[in-house]
């Protein structure tokens, strides 16, 4: 309701093209899909989506954070084909106009590589996440919370291929990195030692 209310307002006050407004649109848009209103988040998303590349142009970051956001939603939404064209596209264009190693490209190929998994290509999954490690580790480090999320997928696309001992050794080395970022009582510690207990 707020945020439908603060749309309302910007909308009023800024313009339907403002990028404040547009934010607020996003956002609203993904509140609908978090709250599995998939129809119309989508709907707004795409709208939004259209809407930024009109205003900031097709590469512009902005656009870039709502398409990512509307690939996301598909992957929500359980729309894989759909998910996995979005966020090959926009892993792509973030590596083109960031670098691959910027964390907005990493993050695209994070979801790139998930949502190979779900759509059962482990393979192409962990041929994704190896080469974002890589890239991650020069770029931000191997103690980098973005690092370790990426080691933590690897770990769940070599598991998917039924490889064990590769799954536990990379979420071993990322629970034991987690632990040195955020102290062993961190729910994203615990929940990574929960996981290699699992396994």
């Amino acid at each position: 309701d707020l945020l439908e209310r603060t749309l309302a307002d910007c909308r009023a006050v800024l313009g339907p093209r403002d990028p404040d407004t547009l934010v607020v649109e996003g956002n609203l848009a993904v509140t609908h899909v978090c709250l599995e209103s998939y129809e119309l988040g989508l709907t707004m998303l795409v709208t939004n989506v259209e809407t930024r590349s009109a205003v900031f142009g097709d590469a512009h970051p902005h656009t870039l954070v709502a398409r990512h956001a509307l690939a996301t939603a598909y992957h929500t939404a359980d729309l894989l084909p759909e998910a996995l064209a979005l966020f090959a596209g926009v892993a792509a264009q973030r590596a083109r106009t960031l670098g691959p190693a910027h964390p907005d490209s990493l993050t695209s190929r994070i979801g790139l590589a998930l949502a190979r998994i779900d759509s059962g290509d482990g393979a192409g999954a962990v041929s994704v996440l190896s080469a974002a490690l890589q890239d991650a580790e020069q770029s931000v480090g191997p103690l980098d919370e973005l690092t370790v999320t990426i080691r933590s997928n690897l770990a769940h696309g070599h598991a998917a291929l039924g490889r064990a001992d590769l799954a536990h050794a990379q979420l071993e080395r990322a629970a034991t990195d987690c632990q040195t970022l955020l102290g062993a009582n961190h729910p994203d510690t615990v929940a990574l030692h929960d996981e290699l207990s699992a396994i």
